[in-house]
């Protein structure tokens, strides 16, 4: 069996299933799947191949089985060993939450993280808009962010970050779904007074 899948799937994937010599009575019946669901099996002779769809929203491994006996050369001998193939699979999108580290009014640099629920590729400042504030450092890496957001000087209102979605994929290509936003109270303004 030639697995035709290259790392982690995302997607529908084939595999071929190639025999030493012309063989009847291969069927889909005959091959065993856990963690995804079967297409169609195609093929003739001495050569097959099926088309394999992982499971939506989910992550792990996809177990291929087939068994011994299950098909015969044109002189009636049967196959005499079972086969597994096992395939990595993920079709979970990334989710990730925004988390500040002031829960008061700020009037100084506010730091906020950017929290994925797995490993990302492709984050970068610019995928981050803010209003109120300017950014400043971004630093992370893997499933781990962070920005610094400077308030606007002798003012106060909010800052307000707002991310899109599909501007990240996690290591299987899948994308974010969903957009997030964040508000930061803040006040630069110093105290007046008369006498």
């Amino acid at each position: 069996v030639i697995n035709n899948a290259k790392g982690i799937v995302n997607t529908e994937f084939s595999l071929d299933f190639l025999f030493s010599e012309e063989i009847q009575g291969f069927t889909l019946n005959d091959i065993s799947i856990t963690g995804g669901s079967k297409g169609e099996l195609s093929g003739s002779g001495d050569s097959y191949s099926l088309t394999i769809t992982p499971e939506e929203n989910s992550e792990g491994n996809i177990i291929v089985e087939t068994k011994a006996g299950m098909v015969a050369d044109l002189a009636g001998n049967e196959n005499e060993k079972a086969n597994k193939i096992t395939q990595a699979y993920d079709t979970k999108a990334p989710i990730f939450e925004i988390i500040k580290n002031k829960d008061i009014i700020a009037n100084e640099d506010i730091q906020f993280d950017f929290l994925f629920s797995e490993e990302i590729q492709g984050f970068t400042s610019k995928d981050i808009k803010v209003s109120g504030g300017s950014k400043g450092k971004f630093s992370g890496s893997g499933d781990s962010y962070s920005l610094v957001v400077t308030p606007k000087k002798n003012s106060e209102a909010n800052i307000v970050l707002k991310t899109k979605a599909r501007i990240v994929t996690d290591l299987a290509g899948n994308e974010n779904e969903k957009a997030n936003t964040l508000k930061q109270a803040y006040d630069t303004k110093a105290p007046t007074y008369e006498i």
